[in-house]
């Protein structure tokens, strides 16, 4: 009788994942068949194991006469009653011994169910085993890579007539009887696929393109950092505005006139003051009691423009900076001119977070459009340039009003605007030159390890003082 070699499901001349359809309902054919009944097989072990089971015996007359004479023979005679005494004791020896046998019966039948529990459990986790090992193996084969062939061959079509057709098969033992139908019966002829050579882009060819995107991304990071800081300058120019306000209001219920209560030291310029000191220009101010208050006006106003329009990076015009500058000496030296030179400063102030708005809308717009790179940053630059233009900070009236201040100023007269305005460009300039030089002082070590006295710049880019 011949003996046929067993057939090892997962060797690799087996096609085991032809389809997923077939691997399918192979897994659940197997599943059905390797996958064992766990109760079926207890009771089948448990039967077959019940042979070998001890049993105690069953205890004969003889047995039960043996144990009533041993109780007989241990009981002293001490008459008549010492009978029943002995026989009592017998039957006590008797019900010990078929409880004994009891438990060592019970005991057995305890192991044999541990035992066939065991075996079954043995058969149920080897078959998980199995089948764990035969969806590995499934993952496995369908993750290969299958070779294709395509044929071109004749196909009857429904009215009877003959066309070529063309069809690719996987290169797999499953498809062989299919494929040598096509080639015996059907003309077939396998088709060749054409080598294709792939010209690779030139790695440098998107060079500009990849510069100009992050010449954007950064133009946007800067634009969004002004727009930030624009709120914080915002919020100082309105703190003055309603502090102005509120004292001169305070005053008027004290009896005094706007003239009064307004000066270069009193409550109304007080947040001005404390802007201009913490941009660094406070040294430039002359003590109350050593300067004329029209004096100090004059260079408290130009300070505070100075200094605010400072922080707003590029959001002004040269000349609209200019007009600006030039008037605020006059601007600022009323209280109404003051609180008019505020609301501008405020307008300035929203420019930079107004632009990046309007920015972040025309970057969306051009790529809706499906501009990119060096184009859209030629675009975003042009909108940048124009926008200016398009937005000018001074309304026709409000450049009328500057220029009515530069032409008829309110100034003392011995307080030169253009020599004022240069000792303020030439103190931010040494304020620069200082900065390049002291360090940066951001941590509790590096701020214990500076002397008393030494001068750095905190993480605010402020220069501060140790005391």
């Amino acid at each position: 009788m011949a003996v046929i070699d067993p057939i090892d499901p997962f060797a690799s001349g087996v096609d085991v994942s032809s389809t997923n359809d077939q691997s399918s309902e192979l897994s659940s054919l197997m599943m059905d068949r390797f996958k064992p009944d766990y109760d079926k097989n207890f009771a089948k072990y448990q039967e077959r194991l019940a042979p070998y089971t001890y049993q105690a015996p069953s205890m004969s007359i003889y047995d039960l006469a043996s144990e009533l004479g041993a109780g007989l023979l241990a009981t002293p005679n001490t008459g008549g009653a010492s009978a029943f005494t002995g026989l009592g004791v017998g039957f006590t020896r008797v019900s010990d011994k078929l409880k004994k046998d009891q438990e060592a019966n019970a005991k057995a039948n305890q192991q044999i169910a541990l035992q066939a529990a065991s075996m079954a459990m043995q058969d149920e986790q080897k078959a998980t085993e199995f089948l764990n090992s035969y969806d590995l193996k499934r993952i496995d084969a369908a993750n290969k890579k299958v070779d294709y062939i395509t044929f071109e061959f004749d196909a009857e079509n429904e009215d009877g007539s003959v066309s070529k057709v063309t069809q690719t098969f996987p290169n797999i033992a499953s498809s062989r009887e299919e494929i040598n139908d096509i080639i015996n019966n059907k003309n077939g002829i396998e088709v060749k696929t054409s080598d294709t050579t792939f010209n690779m882009p030139d790695p440098n060819a998107f060079y500009a393109e990849r510069k100009a995107i992050d010449a954007i991304n950064a133009s946007g990071t800067s634009y969004r950092e002004k727009a930030d800081a624009s709120r914080a300058t915002r919020t100082q120019v309105n703190q003055a505005y309603l502090l102005a306000i509120e004292a001169v209001a305070a005053g008027k219920d004290a009896g005094m006139t706007e003239d009064e209560v307004f000066g270069p030291f009193s409550s109304a310029t007080l947040k001005a003051r404390e802007l201009v000191i913490n941009l660094g220009f406070g040294g430039l101010l002359e003590a109350e009691g050593t300067v004329a208050p029209l004096k100090a006006l004059n260079q408290l106003s130009m300070n505070f423009v100075m200094g605010i329009v400072s922080q707003t990076k590029g959001a002004i015009s040269e000349r609209e900076m200019d007009l600006f500058i030039n008037a605020s000496p006059t601007i600022g030296s009323t209280y109404d001119g003051f609180l008019m030179q505020l609301q501008m400063l405020e307008k300035l102030a929203s420019r930079d977070e107004d632009f990046y708005r309007d920015y972040l809308i025309e970057m969306v717009k051009l790529e809706d459009e499906e501009i990119y790179g060096k184009k859209q940053k030629i675009r975003l630059e042009q909108f940048t340039l124009d926008w200016s233009k398009n937005n000018p900070l001074l309304t026709p009236k409000e450049e009328k009003l500057l220029q009515n201040a530069v032409d008829n100023p309110n100034i003392d007269e011995t307080f030169v605007p253009s020599d004022y305005r240069k000792l303020i460009e030439d103190t931010k300039k040494e304020q620069t030159r200082q900065k390049a030089l002291l360090p940066t002082v951001t941590t509790k070590a590096a701020f214990d390890a500076l002397e008393s006295g030494d001068r750095y710049i905190g993480s605010d880019d402020e220069i501060y003082e140790k005391p």
